[in-house]
């Protein structure tokens, strides 16, 4: 599902929307960050600015080497 600019802000309303309806659950780990890459169709740094703000809202948390979760 590609997405249009701006590319973070979209994926971040992608992932609040999952975890609103209930796709993503608490303790759910994330796809890695090349598939979500992948999925949304934009570039890795994308990705990566918009997990980091939702891990710096407290909506997402992280494990270095291992990935995203929801809390």
């Amino acid at each position: 599902m590609p997405i249009s600019p701006p590319y973070a802000a979209n994926i971040i309303a992608d992932i609040r929307r999952q975890i609103a309806a209930g796709e993503l659950k608490s303790g759910d780990q994330l796809p890695s960050l090349p598939a979500l890459r992948e999925h949304y169709g934009c570039s890795l740094g994308s990705v990566r600015n918009a997990l980091d703000r939702l891990k710096a809202s407290g909506e997402l948390t992280s494990h270095q080497g291992i990935g995203y979760f929801v809390p």
